[in-house]
């Protein structure tokens, strides 16, 4: 590559690596919560009172819920959401006409044994594999937290950062999982052309399902830890690394990354403002288990 269309591939690398960015973070104030929901994330008290069984039948009832006003989204939308979207669309429309460069300077100019270091460790923010297990073990360090050592607090906050975070990464995957065997688009290690979209049966390359997964729950972890910019910002700038780990793997294009950003992004905002454990009420199957008895018990807390 000649020096301007190196000089470019860097601008639009700079513009790729904060775009990823939850949409600019949402400046415009989406990532405090409503007014209510900033009370209720603020106290204390609501962390120390909460249950966070996994027994909890709201809890899973809000799987059903959320996918289901998801999916829906679009009839509800109004003039802030239409133009959110068409945001998206366009600039994942402006990265799908950067794609073949931004994949030429990345192969050509950046990639290296460094790189490749980097991708292997980063990517794990992004993969199934890793963030199947590391929930289940956020969520039982909490209880160890909470019940343990008596930090109630930060114990039940990694509890309910733990419990979302799992609903809207399983609620954003499966999204993402539609649309790539929908629109079935080739990999940049499968074809040479960013515009090769064979429908159902083709590649799974649009959107990325990395980036998805990791600002799905990026976005939960910001929520929930709002008051900690340190805990904010570390949040998004590894979710943004494990995205950018498939541009250097060649396992995306540019915008399958904005557009799974984008999607998980706001798949986590809606999954914490719909948290259930804002309000605590509803039912709770819990074990009980004694000398002479062994079964389960329903609560309702009101």
């Amino acid at each position: 590559m000649n020096g301007n269309s190196s000089r470019t591939g860097l601008i639009v690398f700079a513009c790729l690596a904060f775009a990823s960015v939850p949409v600019a973070a949402q400046t415009s104030g989406q990532d405090s919560p409503a007014p209510a929901q900033a009370s209720a994330a603020g106290s204390d008290s609501r962390y120390a009172r909460t249950s966070y069984s996994i027994f909890r039948a709201d809890y899973w009832l809000e799987y059903i819920e959320d996918g289901a006003k998801i999916l829906t989204s679009p009839l509800r939308w109004d003039g802030r959401d239409w133009v959110d979207a068409g945001f998206v669309g366009v600039v994942t429309g402006g990265f799908f006409l950067l794609d073949e460069e931004i994949k030429d300077f990345w192969q050509d100019d950046l990639k290296s044994g460094g790189t490749d270091e980097a991708a292997n460790i980063f990517q794990a923010f992004g993969d199934r594999a890793w963030i199947a297990p590391a929930l289940p073990v956020a969520y039982v360090a909490g209880g160890f937290l909470r019940y343990g050592l008596k930090d109630t607090v930060e114990g039940a906050r990694l509890q309910e950062t733990a419990l979302l975070s799992a609903e809207s990464f399983l609620l954003a995957a499966g999204l993402t999982e539609g649309i790539k065997r929908l629109s079935g688009r080739a990999r940049p290690n499968q074809s040479l052309d960013n515009d090769d979209f064979e429908g159902p049966g083709g590649g799974k390359s649009f959107p990325s399902g990395h980036a998805t997964h990791a600002f799905a729950i990026a976005s939960v972890v910001a929520s929930e830890y709002q008051h900690s910019v340190a805990i904010r910002v570390g949040a998004y700038t590894f979710a943004t690394l494990a995205s950018l780990a498939r541009i250097n793997d060649n396992k995306h294009w540019a915008s399958d990354l904005f557009l799974g950003a984008a999607l998980g992004y706001f798949i986590g905002k809606f999954v914490y403002e719909e948290n259930p454990f804002h309000n605590d009420q509803g039912f709770t199957l819990l074990p009980v288990a004694s000398t002479d008895t062994v079964g389960l018990e329903l609560a309702y807390r009101f």
